[in-house]
């Protein structure tokens, strides 16, 4: 089994990159408690970047759970429409046809369109047209990776808040105050513009397979038989 098949770089960088924002974010915090004098302890050395790409990663993959925990409340309604739509006006009733051809139906059946015949149509490309499943996997890479930032965004947003009541507590009122007012003024704005580029990944995601699927059906590659692959 190739395991490129099955893992992309993309699968690493979506929990990577948001891992390093949230640990720089922590890092951040922790340097205006009394642990900030075992950080400079530290040596900048091969062995503590392995040790800090390595907590990158864990903290990625943890913090993952809460950025999905915090856009699941604009899920039920902004959501529901994108896979259970077809986005190719002049072909959605060759879409069904093909849909039906393809999993053997009969031809009379009346199909509502929804996410399951999506994953299916989904799970058909990815199967027999590995090529356009790689652009697909792009898509799902890309949003995953920033859905995952924004958790580290709420992070850097504290960091702000913080180190803002720091600068004014040690009488620097106009940088303290500057931090606060940037910081707030940014998370909103930043964490819509997250959303409304993940949900441009989903749109393409839908419209680029059900586009390969319906190809993939005319050209006959979901009638091929496994030794003819």
């Amino acid at each position: 089994m190739d395991i490129s098949s099955r893992f992309s770089p993309v699968d690493f960088f979506a929990y990577l990159f948001p891992g390093i924002a949230g640990t720089l974010g922590l890092l951040a915090l922790l340097s205006l408690t009394p642990l900030k004098g075992t950080f400079d302890t530290l040596s900048a050395d091969l062995s503590t970047g392995i040790l800090f790409l390595a907590v990158s990663f864990i903290m990625g993959v943890v913090s993952s759970g809460f950025s999905e925990i915090a856009i699941k409340w604009r899920e039920p309604e902004a959501r529901a429409s994108i896979k259970t739509s077809i986005p190719l006006d002049n072909f959605q009733d060759a879409i069904f046809d093909a849909f039906r051809d393809a999993l053997k139906l009969d031809q009379e059946d009346k199909i509502e369109w929804s996410k399951d015949h999506f994953y299916l149509c989904r799970s058909l490309v990815f199967e027999r047209m590995q090529s356009c499943g790689q652009l697909i996997q792009r898509q799902i890479g890309l949003r995953q990776l920033r859905m995952n930032m924004t958790f580290p965004i709420v992070i850097w947003f504290a960091v702000g808040i913080a180190w803002g009541i720091h600068n004014i507590a040690n009488k620097s009122l106009f940088w303290g105050m500057t931090l606060i007012v940037v910081s707030t003024s940014l998370v909103i704005p930043t964490f819509l513009m997250i959303v409304n580029r993940m949900d441009s990944n989903e749109r393409r995601e839908v419209r680029e397979t059900l586009t390969a699927f319906l190809v993939g059906h005319k050209a006959g590659m979901f009638d091929k038989s496994e030794k003819d692959k």
